[in-house]
């Protein structure tokens, strides 16, 4: 097993529509993880006194700008979710992070081929080749933690093949910079992964808002979109 300061930690999570699948990693060493988790903690805190919020309340991207769940206190106040998400972005990202994002045309794909695969395994084998070439590029190896999901284990097989005998496509990899298996735990109490939540969803509605979408909330997600601006190393949407 390598040490920490050779291991590099991907939290993975996904934001979709019917129309497009987009996963996101914010990518973090072990002192910028531990900077991200005590300055979200830290702003659950300042949250929990302003606003009466649980401090127990998840990061969660369309929980949070829908006023649903743990954020229901402030359903309709824009202006607040606006300030809740903002600072956690900017906690994320002064952390140290860095960011990817893949995202799949989920209607091109299946006009294109008679039998796709999962939009959800092509977006994770891009993106898992993208932490791959990274983890190469700085000689380091790469820790991945994903959200939890029912089918889990499919694709984790999956992986182990592209383990033994290379990625699909014209890039193909056997992803020896990734570190086997793929850990898939509860965002509830992965700060990690709440963070990459936050990162996927807001990518998505930035960059797929759809047609009925009004000025104010495009306007909304270009500016939370823009406050990770320099800290991304792989952004790819196919095709």
């Amino acid at each position: 097993m390598l040490s920490n300061q050779k291991v590099l930690t991907a939290f993975l999570d996904e934001s979709y529509t019917e129309q497009a699948y987009y996963i996101a990693a914010v990518i973090v060493d072990a002192p910028s993880l531990k900077k991200l988790e005590l300055e979200l903690t830290r702003l659950k805190v300042k949250i929990a006194d302003d606003l009466n919020i649980s401090v127990l309340a998840e990061f969660h991207g369309n929980e949070l700008m829908s006023g649903k769940a743990d954020w229901s206190l402030i359903k309709g106040d824009v202006e607040t979710a606006k300030w809740v998400y903002k600072s956690a972005l900017e906690a994320i990202k002064d952390s140290g992070a860095h960011f990817m994002y893949v995202a799949i045309d989920v209607d091109l794909l299946n006009r294109r081929y008679s039998k796709p695969y999962d939009p959800r395994l092509v977006a994770l084998t891009y993106l898992l080749e993208a932490l791959d070439r990274y983890a190469l590029g700085n000689q380091e190896h790469i820790r991945v933690v994903a959200d939890y999901i029912t089918k889990h284990n499919q694709l984790q097989k999956k992986i182990n093949e592209f383990h033994d005998s290379g990625t699909f496509g014209w890039r193909q990899s056997t992803l020896r910079r990734i570190e086997q298996p793929i850990e898939f735990l509860d965002s509830k109490h992965t700060l990690g992964l709440q963070a990459a939540d936050l990162v996927a969803y807001i990518v998505r509605r930035h960059l797929e808002a759809p047609p009925t979408t009004n000025a104010r909330a495009r306007k909304l997600a270009r500016q939370l979109y823009g406050t990770l601006d320099g800290a991304w190393r792989h952004c790819r949407r196919w095709p």
